[in-house]
């Protein structure tokens, strides 16, 4: 953005330079020759000079307060996209631990996610911070997402997530997103469709669609996934961070009370 700035701010002064001599340019003699510029050229450096007194503090005042207004956009951009799309590490966990509230969640949208041709990979999973989330993992009969029906927080979702044969990740959610975000994280190779009044239903079907779209438009084939394989999917190729990859640690864990809502002690 400065060089921008900087760059236009010299484009105008050459500009007014230009002008100056074609203005300062004399007539034609009868012999066919040009005639030597009528202004001498310490005038036309006076011009300028006068021109940068104007434009300079208009400019560079605008100059400094865009370079540390998108420096700080971006630093808190990167932290965002670092605290978000950094390793995750999945745990399972115990059937026993899943609140009352996410259990009839999971058992309401696990059937309806049954009927649309998806089935139980069987395991719940605790993604530790920064997400917190608990969720069940289903899989497309056709192989071509993964669903996850869980909380994140003190949210209940669903979400589907599908991958192109060369990492790109594409999600669908019934969570809400600014269109920056999403738009900064397409830039990512993560595309995020973001439907936060859909139910499962409208969620499959508008996914589908998605992830269509997207894989035209990225010129890369829809990557299969299966029962046997599954877990490998668990990451995405970030043009900005390499490989971004869940992690997966198997972890027997006996069954432990777990409060809802979730204290807000436990969030920090």
């Amino acid at each position: 953005m400065v060089a921008a700035w900087l760059f236009y701010y010299w484009l105008a002064s050459q500009a007014i330079m230009l002008c100056v001599l074609i203005g300062g340019r004399g007539e034609e003699c009868q012999n066919g020759q040009r005639i030597a510029l009528q202004s001498e050229s310490w005038q036309v450096w006076c011009l300028l000079v006068l021109v940068n007194a104007v434009l300079a503090p208009v400019l560079l005042p605008w100059t400094i307060y865009t370079f540390v207004k998108e420096t700080h956009r971006a630093q808190r951009a990167d932290r965002e996209f670092r605290r978000t799309f950094r390793e995750l590490q999945l745990t399972p966990l115990h059937p026993l631990n899943i609140p009352e509230e996410l259990a009839e969640h999971i058992d309401t949208h696990a059937s309806l996610a049954v009927d649309h041709g998806f089935r139980d990979l069987g395991d719940y999973w605790l993604k530790e911070e920064p997400f917190n989330s608990k969720a069940k993992m289903m899989l497309a009969e056709d192989g071509t997402s993964i669903l996850e029906i869980g909380i994140v927080l003190n949210t209940l979702y669903c979400e589907l997530t599908s991958y192109l044969a060369e990492g790109t990740m594409i999600g669908t959610a019934d969570c809400e997103i600014p269109r920056s975000a999403a738009a900064r994280f397409a830039k990512y190779r993560f595309y995020v469709q973001p439907m936060p009044d859909a139910d499962l239903a409208e969620l499959i079907e508008q996914h589908a669609l998605y992830v269509g779209t997207v894989a035209q438009d990225v010129g890369q084939p829809i990557a299969l996934i299966d029962e046997s394989n599954w877990k490998e999917f668990l990451h995405y190729h970030n043009a900005r961070y390499g490989e971004i990859r869940f992690q997966l640690r198997e972890i027997d864990a006996p069954p432990r009370p777990f409060p809802f809502p979730i204290p807000a002690t436990s969030l920090l």
